[in-house]
């Protein structure tokens, strides 16, 4: 409840555009709610920055059985995540027509995206800048 109420808080205050906050957090429906614009940061490296939109929109999530991603070459795989019966990783959303309809790809939500972009796995992670 305290964050919510928070959350109105800075919102009412960001109403008036000569104001701006910096919001450093791992919450991403925060986010969400009140960000305008995102700066991603991994192991101290800016990896992605730019409006909210222009961030959703950069990344798509991709679904397929456990094998549909074991040949992929030139698309970089980011946060790829596998289990028995399947797999999914976040790519470029200009990479993700290169796999084909051998996946499934749905538009990413800030989670899936800090998800994928922090995950242990990720030696390096493209970096991206809108504008």
């Amino acid at each position: 409840m305290a964050r919510d109420e928070l959350s109105a808080i800075l919102g009412d205050f960001l109403t008036d555009e000569r104001h701006s906050i910096l919001f450093s957090t791992h919450i991403t429906s925060d986010l969400e709610r009140i960000g305008d614009y995102l700066t991603l940061i991994r192991a101290g490296r800016i990896v992605a920055t730019g409006t909210k939109d222009e961030i959703l929109d950069g990344y798509r999530i991709v679904r397929g059985g456990p094998d549909d991603l074991a040949d992929v070459v030139g698309v970089p795989l980011i946060g790829l995540r596998r289990t028995g019966v399947g797999v999914q990783a976040l790519v470029a959303a200009e990479d993700a027509a290169l796999l084909g309809d051998r996946v499934v790809i749905d538009p990413p939500s800030l989670e899936e995206i800090a998800v994928h972009i922090g995950a242990p796995d990720n030696a390096r992670v493209p970096d991206r800048e809108y504008s």
